[in-house]
């Protein structure tokens, strides 16, 4: 492994990873966006948002296109969670992180013998023959077990099955297909070893500079196994342990940062799930961290202001109505507040919203004190934020208080008829944004 003087400068990092998640929207279109990043969440909503902080326009269909046309699969892959990856790398990263034994344990607990399994593999593997819903599945095989989700989840990680199509934009509930069938052929066997250097090559890319701790929390594999896989690449360690792709130093040493730069990023995001503890800080101040993953390292839906985390966001959706709550640490400048605002009209042209209601709410309790599953609704039953005057507003402190001050959004309530959230949603009109 090479190593150099070069010193590891925070802010170099921080607006050097923020371009390497192309967070700059620079993505040519979502195949371009999967690639330099390896992959993104498969769950929904989190798939179609994070997209949409990276390609300059994604709209509903374009998400299932990517599968439908066979661009991209969506496979568990690290962190054990199901990943829509590009179809050609699929085989790879399932063989550098795949682990049947959960999914062994959890169909050992449901009680299933091995000879069942294996009965429940071939008949639904017939019955997939073109996408099929789990009801549907269930009715086209004998003697359906009483829990057939653990069957679904085990063969999708074997990768004989694939999740194909959601219900709604917004539901889990995937069709399944066949791999054999819907690709044409199963997906090839590849050397677990090499693929697992070949995964530590693209996190390089998309991630650096990392430590490898970083690429253990990403991947799930042995300590040994990570340092030995970005070692292959004679990363440059920059300092403090960080690794970086070798013809990237220079570049690197030339970062610099951009001005008013704004992304919303969702739950599970690449970008704030693909860090241990120790390197989230090239996103968040210490102080915040608590208030962006809950005990399990699940990451939150953030918003990123000049590439720091500067608040957290969620959303509620009614028929053609969505109501997106805001909450901020500190004092962001108005031309901050303007690219909260486009931001949150994007995510309301995606859903195909005629009215927004824009909520301004108190941060309170940090998110790793709270009950599971709060990352998902990181804001849910907070207070309004009252609005104040400019010469009331004082500015928060630059560490996080446990309920930040800050300056209400200039607009707390406003309706945005579908055609306005489209014309705000055009690249042609979003010069000043990221």
């Amino acid at each position: 492994m090479t190593t150099t003087g070069l010193s590891a400068d925070l802010e170099q990092i921080r607006w050097w990873s923020w371009r390497r998640q192309r967070l700059d929207r620079t993505c040519r279109g979502i195949d371009d966006c999967l690639r330099s990043i390896v992959g993104v969440y498969s769950a929904n909503p989190t798939a179609a948002l994070s997209l949409l902080a990276r390609v300059p326009r994604v709209m509903q269909g374009m998400v299932d296109g990517a599968v439908e046309s066979k661009l991209a699969v969506r496979i568990p892959a690290m962190h054990h969670m199901v990943w829509m990856l590009p179809t050609d790398n699929a085989p790879k990263v399932l063989a550098a992180t795949f682990s049947d034994r959960a999914y062994r344990w959890l169909l050992r607990r449901e009680g299933f013998t091995e000879e069942e399994y294996d009965r429940l593999e071939h008949e639904i593997l017939l019955a997939t023959g073109r996408p099929a819903t789990a009801d549907a599945i269930r009715e086209a095989i004998k003697d359906p077990p009483e829990k057939l989700t653990p069957v679904l989840q085990a063969m999708c990680a074997s990768g004989k099955l694939l999740r194909i199509k959601a219900k709604t934009p917004v539901s889990n509930a995937f069709s399944f297909a066949a791999t054999r069938v819907w690709l044409g052929n199963e997906l090839p066997e590849a050397d677990p070893g090499e693929s697992l250097v070949w995964l530590a090559g693209d996190y390089l890319k998309g991630y650096g500079p990392v430590t490898i701790e970083d690429f253990v929390w990403w991947t799930g594999v042995q300590p040994a196994a990570a340092e030995m896989a970005l070692k292959a690449h004679d990363p440059v360690d920059i300092g403090d342990g960080l690794l970086m792709w070798p013809t990237d130093v220079k570049a690197f040493g030339g970062t610099r940062s951009v001005a008013n730069r704004v992304n919303l990023l969702p739950a599970w995001d690449a970008y704030t799930m693909g860090y241990a503890k120790g390197s989230r800080t090239r996103f968040a101040d210490p102080e915040v961290l608590p208030y962006l993953y809950d005990k399990n390292g699940n990451s939150t839906s953030v918003i990123l202001i000049d590439g720091a985390v500067g608040g957290l966001w969620d959303f509620s959706l009614s028929e053609k109505k969505i109501s997106i709550r805001i909450g901020l640490f500190e004092d962001p400048m108005p031309r901050a507040l303007e690219g909260i605002e486009a931001e949150v009209g994007l995510v309301a042209g995606y859903f195909h919203a005629r009215e927004l209601d824009i909520k301004r709410v108190r941060i309170r309790d940090p998110l790793s004190q709270r009950t599971g599953g709060s990352h998902l609704k990181p804001l849910a039953g907070h207070d309004d934020k009252p609005s104040r005057s400019r010469a009331e507003a004082k500015p928060g402190p630059k560490a996080v208080p446990p309920m930040a001050k800050a300056k209400p959004i200039a607009k707390a309530k406003q309706v945005v008829k579908a055609k306005s959230a489209a014309k705000k949603a055009a690249p042609a009109k979003r010069p000043r944004r990221a």
